[in-house]
């Protein structure tokens, strides 16, 4: 509305000219009030302090040390001074933090950085004493590198399979292994552990001689490792049963011998196989009480237990032995392994001589050489030779058989001497196992023994004026005739191989006597030998029993008489039952 009259000066409205609340946002006209129509600083920083403050109050931050230029809707430059705003003055939810950002919706957000994936490692947890043993990476990769710190061991490179070695050097072995990236922006993996179990260090193990079935076996396992508690024997079959043991104690558990409690020593098991085959025989240590592993198995042990048989002879038994008694030749026969045996073997005894046409006695036979021996048989068949008695002389002109010679295993031993009969060349007696006794009139000499070596008897006595030697035996040699008297036959050897007790065998046969009134032959040998030697008109005596290898007696002066048979041999061989 125009002024009437003079118009009145302008005077400036203050915030005190306006009442409170007088002027609203609604008595406003949208646009009325522009930035030209505020006089130049009308509008100071002053003036607006308080209301800033208070909007910004409402909207829950503080701003501080806030400067402003520039025009309110125009472009502005706002500076916050260094340390104004910080997280604990920003109002948002969940839990701020280092490792949050403030995501658009007013709400903190973990920022989550991915890490690799832990080493998965497959392979033994176990190692003997000073060995190796290798470990894979499954989830291996070439972009990654594994960091592994090892304990008590030495760890090699990771190959381009995922593998390395593992060495073990003291102690209990361990190691630890993560996988780490400088290229994938991960986070490196958690870190594994790896303890691995140390084994005990493994035994060794006898190798006892291959054996027959049902007879003793020992084996002696060594322990090469304090900390094991028990030793156990494999067998690999339970065809067997279990004796004893030298240390600790002992039991059969299936295919094995388990023992325990022999401290510091090293246990000898004595079993026996009681089925023929070829068994593979090992030996391992076990830790019951503390955290060791189990050793290896020792080195293998190859036994044959065989099904062991004997045939041939008369078999017997006594005490500890079995017999194989043989009076005539045969064979041996052995099925399964070798086996440690004693043998005698004694020739069959030389014949007496003999007179028909003088008083003059006939020597006496010779026993049957004499021998025993000790050797390992094996199995085969095996050929005894038992050598017969010489036969008697029946003629004047022949002297005494000579005794058949006997023989096993290599081992010879020769038939006794023939006793000399009357008559020129034959007047001495025969050469063997034991000399034959001398005839004819005094001075012929009995003969020596034997021609083998080593000697198997002893030499025979020579002719008296009427009477003949004796023949040798297998202890002494015979005696000289006499006048009136034989020579008697030299004594034999005892033996206990066939029945335990001692046997006497293999005496010289006596001299004969040819004087016509009183004359006495000569006695056999002692021991179960020789033949006694006939007097005037009688025969000289046969060699006492088969299989005593005595010399026959010598005959008496007679038109019919003769010499007496000398004893067949005798082969006994024996062995632990």
């Amino acid at each position: 509305m125009p002024y009437i009259g003079k118009e009145p000066a302008k005077v400036p409205v203050t915030a005190a000219d306006i009442p409170d609340n007088s002027i609203t946002a609604a008595k406003i006209v949208d646009g009325a009030i522009t930035i030209s129509d505020i006089a130049d600083d009308a509008v100071t920083a002053d003036k607006l302090a308080n209301s800033i403050n208070t909007e910004i109050a409402a909207n829950t931050a503080k701003i501080t040390n806030a400067t402003h230029t520039g025009d309110v809707t125009g472009a502005t430059t706002l500076t916050i001074a260094a340390g104004a705003v910080d997280i604990a003055h920003l109002s948002a939810t969940g839990t701020a933090g280092a490792t949050n950002f403030l995501r658009g919706d007013n709400s903190w957000q973990v920022i989550a950085v991915p890490s690799l994936d832990s080493p998965i490692i497959t392979g033994t947890l176990a190692v003997d004493p000073s060995s190796t043993v290798t470990h894979t990476i499954s989830n291996w990769s070439d972009e990654v590198t594994y960091t592994i710190t090892p304990t008590n061991c030495t760890v090699g490179a990771v190959n381009a399979s995922g593998q390395f070695v593992i060495t073990h050097t003291s102690g209990v072995p361990s190691y630890t292994i993560k996988a780490t990236t400088d290229s994938l922006g991960l986070d490196d993996s958690a870190t594994v552990t790896k303890n691995i179990v140390l084994n005990l260090a493994a035994p060794t193990l006898s190798s006892p001689a291959d054996a027959q079935i049902n007879t003793n076996v020992v084996y002696t396992i060594t322990s090469t490792d304090t900390a094991d508690t028990k030793l156990i024997l494999d067998l690999g079959s339970s065809n067997f049963t279990y004796g004893s043991v030298s240390h600790g104690s002992g039991s059969k558990v299936g295919n094995t011998v388990e023992v325990t409690g022999f401290t510091t020593n090293n246990p000898a098991i004595t079993l026996q196989f009681t089925a023929a085959a070829t068994y593979s025989v090992t030996a391992k240590a076990v830790d019951t009480v503390g955290s060791r592993g189990d050793s290896a198995s020792s080195s293998a042990d190859s036994i044959t237990a065989t099904s062991w048989s004997s045939t041939g002879g008369t078999k017997t038994t006594h005490g500890s032995y079995t017999v194989h008694t043989f009076t005539s030749s045969g064979n041996l026969v052995i099925t399964g392994a070798a086996r440690t045996m004693d043998y005698l073997v004694l020739a069959g005894g030389g014949g007496g001589g003999c007179n028909r046409t003088y008083d003059q006695g006939a020597g006496g036979g010779g026993a049957g050489g004499y021998r025993t021996a000790q050797a390992s048989i094996g199995a085969g068949t095996h050929a005894v030779v038992v050598g017969a008695g010489g036969t008697g002389a029946s003629s004047s002109s022949s002297s005494g058989g000579q005794g058949g010679n006997s023989s096993f295993n290599s081992l010879l031993s020769t038939g006794g001497g023939g006793g000399g009969s009357r008559l020129a060349d034959n007047e001495n007696g025969q050469d063997g196992g034991s000399g034959g006794g001398g005839a004819g009139p005094g001075g012929n000499s009995g003969s020596d023994s034997p021609t083998t070596s080593p000697r198997q008897g002893k030499t025979a006595g020579g002719s008296g004026s009427h009477s003949g030697g004796g023949g040798g035996g297998i202890a002494d040699g015979g005696s000289n005739g006499s006048g009136n008297q034989g020579g008697a036959g030299g004594p034999g050897a005892t033996n206990d191989y066939r029945t335990g007790s001692a046997e006497g065998r293999a005496g010289g046969g006596g001299g004969g006597n040819g004087q016509t009134n009183g004359g006495l032959g000569g006695a056999g040998g002692t021991y179960n030998g020789g033949g006694a030697g006939g007097r005037y008109h009688l025969n000289g005596g046969n060699a006492v029993g088969d299989g005593e290898g005595g010399g026959g007696g010598g005959g008496g002066a007679n038109s019919t008489s003769t010499g007496g048979n000398g004893g067949d041999g005798i082969v006994i061989i024996r062995y632990t039952t």
